[in-house]
């Protein structure tokens, strides 16, 4: 069930969690191991208001952060060994996305304008949505990922020419089915990766009207 939460309430029982009281957030979440959704998007949370833990919540499947000016992820996101969404688009101040949970299937992250770097420690990489993220230079870990996430990265205009030639030896490898890069980067690598075909696919962004 969908909630709006008071501060007096009790929810231990929920499975799904939407905090619509700003900038209000429970002082404790230990309660809530059913929980499998919540959704405190767009609550103007800085990184004090973020300070609580969400490692306890162990059933979470689907985790909405977006629209919030905090520059780091709350603790224990790592943790939560059945996550597998998690949307951290319009964090204008977040500037680096690590600790994501092996389980995780998709990380949207698009238009956090101060985002540099993500970082993925596992073998299994989320799809990663990272659109308009203007100074994101860098996808750390790329080369170890054994599965074939969808990566979009179009308006990423600030790549690094390190990161853009590991991203040409993954594809070469046939490691990654779908790539949105910025249209100024893809003519150039596009006459390189012809050179050793796979079943990888580019895609030009439209030119916006």
């Amino acid at each position: 069930r969908v909630v709006e939460v008071p501060q007096s309430s009790s929810y231990s029982e929920e499975e799904e969690l939407v905090i619509e009281q700003q900038p209000f957030l429970p002082l404790s979440l230990s309660g809530l191991s059913s929980l499998t959704t919540l959704d405190i998007s767009c609550r103007d949370l800085s990184n004090n208001d973020i300070s609580i833990n969400l490692g306890s919540l162990f059933s979470l499947q689907d985790l909405n952060l977006a629209g919030n000016p905090f520059s780091e992820l709350p603790a224990g996101i790592g943790n939560l060994a059945k996550l597998e969404k998690l949307d951290l688009s319009r964090c204008r101040n977040l500037l680096f996305i690590s600790d994501i949970p092996s389980s995780l299937r998709a990380l949207v992250a698009r238009y956090c304008g101060s985002l540099e770097k993500v970082s993925i420690q596992s073998k299994t990489a989320p799809d990663l949505l990272l659109g308009g993220c203007g100074k994101l230079a860098e996808i750390q870990g790329l080369e170890s990922v054994e599965n074939k996430p969808v990566i979009r990265m179009e308006n990423c205009d600030n790549l690094s020419n390190n990161f853009k030639e590991i991203l040409l030896q993954v594809l070469s490898k046939g490691k990654l089915p779908d790539v949105v890069l910025p249209r100024s980067d893809v003519p150039r690598w596009f006459i390189q990766y012809q050179r050793d075909r796979s079943s990888s696919t580019f895609r030009i962004p439209p030119i916006s009207a």
